[in-house]
């Protein structure tokens, strides 16, 4: 975990949810999920991915942003909640999420496995003009600015299960 001091920069988080809650999230939802295909990253956007929406769902916006607000702190609201999923040949294009410096994303990983030779990394392009690339590691998470340039690696052809997900949490600090 990391010190929450400055939100202007990027934060890892480890093991976000416990087992019990990975494992509903991956079974009860991924699984048996309502995903629809041609999700974009902007209006510009080429690539298509795979989306399910995910804000009508209470456990996903109690339940486990009860448990995000614990690490990064209370003074966040959930704008918007969808998981993202990207075969083989659907990276992303280069976007942001937002133009307001108050509003960030929480995106976790919810894969129960993943491995580096799998590919599927988030890539994120710094305010000093250099690149983070960030592998998927199950159940865990990364915090940034909205309003960074950041895309999605497609997984490679050798991933058993096919798709890489991501849950994305749109969120806009508050003062309390």
């Amino acid at each position: 975990m990391t010190s929450n001091n400055n939100f202007n920069q990027l934060h890892f988080y480890e093991n976000v949810f416990t087992e019990e809650q990975n494992n509903k999230i991956w079974t009860d939802y991924l699984h048996k999920g309502n995903w629809e295909y041609g999700h974009t990253d902007s209006v510009r956007s080429k690539s298509k991915c795979w989306y399910s929406e995910l804000i009508f769902e209470d456990f996903f916006t109690n339940n486990l942003f009860s448990s995000i607000k614990n690490l990064i702190g209370s003074n966040f609201k959930i704008l918007r909640c969808y998981a993202n999923g990207q075969t083989a040949f659907q990276g992303g294009e280069y976007h942001t999420d937002s133009s307001e410096d108050d509003e960030y994303t929480f995106l976790y990983y919810p894969m129960q496995e993943w491995k580096s030779e799998w590919g599927g990394e988030t890539i994120f392009q710094l305010p000093s003009g250099g690149l983070q690339y960030v592998l998927p590691v199950p159940n865990g998470a990364v915090l940034f600015p909205g309003s960074w340039m950041h895309c999605g690696r497609a997984p490679l052809l050798e991933m058993p299960y096919g798709l890489r997900v991501t849950i994305a949490y749109k969120l806009k600090r508050i003062n309390n």
